[in-house]
Order: C-alpha cells, then structure tokens, then sequence
C-alpha cells in the first residue's frame, strides 16, 4: 500500500505514527481506538491517517459504533456461527460480537466446539500473514503485542504456516524477527568442491574382440593395448565376445575351429602387456555358444589354458555380466559389465536404456558398461553412466546382411569418486579405428 501525504492537522509533529502499521492493524481487525491506545495517538487521529490513505473503513467502526446486537445473536444461536465469522458478516471485530451476545443473552452460546477452534485457529493465522505481508519485520514479543496473545502462541501459529508452505523466514542477523522470503522454502546445501578432486579411478573397455574370426582385428587390439600401456593403465575391462565360438552359421567366417583350439589361438595371439590385466566375462553368443551345447565353462577354460602357458593377466568375471564394485572410504560405486542378447536398434541408445529402466529398485548400478552390440556410445540415463564398448572386429558377412555397421574402437574411461562413494566426474575417451584399406591406402600412397 502506498502512503499518502499525512494530513495537515491531525497528529501533533511531538506525536507521529506509522501510518502503514496503522493501516495493517486495521486490517487484521483491531479497531481505530485499540490501534491508538497501541500506537500512542487518539482513535480520531487514527480514523483519519486512514482515510487519507484510501483505507475502505468497515461499516460502522470496529466496535467504536453500534451494529444489530439481535442479528449477531441470531447468527450465533441459529446459524451456529463463530464470533469471527458473524464479524466478518457485520463489519466488526470479533470481540465486539462476543460482547454483544453475552450482553443479550447474560452468557456465551457454545455452538460446535471443533468448528469454533478451527475458524478460531484459521482467523488467528489469517492475522499473522497480513502483520507478515505488511512488510515490517517483527519479533514474536512485537506479534504478541500486536495480537494480543502470548509469544509461545505466536510461536505455534508461525510454525502452522511454515508447515502449511507459507515462506515464511527468521532472520538470524535481526533478533530473530520474522518476514516472508522467496528463498524461505529452499535449503542452501554446500557442495564440498575438494569431492572432485583426487580419488580418480582409470581403466580402459574393449569388447567383442571375436578371435578365431577371419574379421579379427589384432592390429585394433594391440595398438588399444598399446594405448592403454602408454596411459598407464592397469586394468582393462572386456565386455564378452573374446572369442569366435563355432555354429553351423558362422563356420565360413571362423579361421581356426574347434574348442582348445580358439582357446590356444586367443592365449597366444589377444595382447599382452607389462603390468595390465584383463578382466573379461562370457556371452551367451559365440563362445556361449560351447557353454549352451557342450556344458563347457569357457571362462574358466580360457584362464586355465592361459596360467598353463604361463600367463597371469587374464581373470574371468562371470557370464552375461558381472558387478565391480569401487570403494570409498565411506562407500561404494557399482559398474556392471554386460553382454546381453537382442539385435542392433536404429537408435544405438536404446538397448542400454532399457537395461537400466528394467532394473528394479536397490538393484541400479552406476556404471553399465554394453558389448554385444558391436556399437560405441556414452549415455546417462536414470543417472548410470552407460558405455557401449564397440567392438575389434571388421563387418561379418552376419552384420552385412542384417544392414548393421561394426564401430571399431575401445575407450578409456575415467572418475572421480566421492569419500562417501558417490561418481562425481565421469569422462570417456573414444578411441577410434577404420577397415582395413583405409590403413592399407594410407601407407601405400604412389
């Protein structure tokens, strides 16, 4: 509300007002003289800052003047109103009803005791927000002189409103006084920025390598290693399809067939190098193709065969997926590596996204690393860092005919993790590689 001039006259200059807590006052529903006996000035004084002010005065007064005492006992007697709704009918405070009734009447009717407290309650707290909206900061003592009620009972009303959503703020910096704010209903959260900074975790992902296969890509995988050897990383992670298996519709494609003697081809030729190690799982697919039929464990094997040649570096996860599991020092992180079934959709992301959405509750992982699909891609949805590994094999006559395109590649992936678990910084590195003539005429230009 704006204020108008003050009116020449009316308050001595050794006797000024707030005429806007004036007018607030009125509006909660005190009377001019219960506003003057507050503010230290006469009714009349009062009574006119508001006119000038534009202030729509209640019909006769707040108390100050008669109203119909017969009409407010009929209100209450049959109608079963509350004081304070038969004062919003007639235009006067509710004490001056009260007054009225037991005058008439030589005692209080009590209609409905719940509705009474309730409309009582709702009346008090509709007083509270206009004090608050009139946008002078107070304390619970300056509510409690303005209402006339005890500060515990202002106390409990503003604690009804914040409950009720109201934006309600004390103002820790003033003796606590209170105010609306549009910030009241956030929380300010500190973000510990050293949380993203030095628990990081580097590995590299490679999948579908298909050794066995006359679309093998060793110089793809070596030079992968080569990579990852160069970036000092330890672990490498392969997402299943390590070998090419044997079925009555792949064996035009396969090189070297038969079970050990894959197994012998992938422990001598899948690279190897200082200080890496391997961690690999089994699909369903190809190398599942022996653990369907033959009741073959090929994981298994293939570590077996590969300690008796003397090496150390490959370690075998489980089949169609496994969990790694990163701790903090007051947590965890969960990747799961899966090479599930299904063919290749026109959109690349949607086999990943539908994995994570059929995960059910307390089962979600934070990482889902994707083989199989024999695509490259990062994506997140639900909050899982989700990587299609791509694959180190040139389109199959299979992938041809199903109009499917090979992505040859692998990644290195690296995070930060919280103390307390959580992956707060998650980067991807594709490293990408093409079919063979583009090698082929690269270094062979005439």
């Amino acid at each position: 509300m704006t204020k108008a001039g003050r009116p020449k006259g009316i308050v001595p200059s050794a006797h000024k007002f707030d005429w806007d807590e004036a007018s607030t006052l009125y509006e909660i529903g005190l009377s001019t003289n219960q506003i003057g006996i507050k503010l230290g000035v006469s009714k009349v004084a009062v009574n006119n800052a508001l006119v000038k002010m534009g202030v729509v005065m209640r019909p006769n007064g707040c108390g100050e003047h008669r109203f119909d005492w017969d009409e407010a006992v009929r209100l209450r007697l049959e109608e079963k109103l509350a004081y304070t709704q038969i004062a919003l009918k007639l235009g006067v405070d509710a004490s001056s009803v009260r007054t009225a009734v037991v005058k008439t009447l030589g005692h209080s009717p009590l209609i409905n005791e719940y509705t009474e407290s309730a409309v009582r309650s709702t009346s008090l707290k509709d007083k509270v927000l206009k004090l608050i909206k009139g946008g002078r900061r107070r304390t619970l003592v300056e509510f409690a002189d303005a209402l006339n009620m005890a500060p515990k009972r202002v106390q409990a009303i503003l604690t009804e409103l914040k409950a009720d959503h109201h934006l309600i703020q004390d103002d820790p910096d003033d003796i606590a006084k209170y105010h609306l704010s549009p910030d009241a209903a956030e929380s300010v959260h500190i973000i510990n920025t050293s949380d993203y900074f030095g628990n990081e975790v580097k590995f590299g992902i490679v999948s579908d390598t298909h050794l066995g296969s006359k679309y093998e890509r060793l110089d793809v995988l070596n030079t992968l290693y080569d990579v990852f050897a160069k970036e000092k990383i330890k672990q490498v992670y392969h997402a299943g399809n390590i070998i090419e298996g044997d079925s009555y519709f792949n064996k035009f494609d396969v090189k070297v067939h038969g079970v050990e003697e894959q197994l012998a081809y992938c422990v001598e030729h899948y690279p190897q190098r200082k200080g890496v190690t391997t961690s690999f799982i089994t699909g369903t697919c190809h190398e599942g193709w022996w653990i369907t039929r033959e009741g073959i464990d090929i994981g298994k094997r293939l570590v077996h065969t590969g300690q008796e040649a003397g090496r150390k570096d490959l370690v075998y996860l489980g089949h169609v997926e496994a969990d790694v599991c990163f701790r903090a020092k007051h947590g965890q992180a969960v990747m799961r590596i899966m090479h599930p079934g299904g063919g290749s959709p026109y959109a690349i992301s949607y086999p990943s996204q539908k994995i994570v959405e059929s995960w059910q509750g307390g089962e979600k992982a934070d990482i889902l690393i994707v083989g199989h699909h024999h695509k490259a891609g990062y994506f997140y949805p639900r909050e899982v860092h989700c990587v299609l590994a791509a694959c180190c094999q040139d389109q199959s006559s299979f992938l041809r005919k199903l109009k499917i395109q090979a992505h040859l590649g692998g990644f290195i992936v690296q995070f930060n993790q919280s103390d307390t678990g959580e992956i707060n910084r998650f980067r991807t590195e594709y490293i990408s590689f093409y079919d063979r003539k583009f090698y082929e005429n690269k270094f062979n230009v005439s």
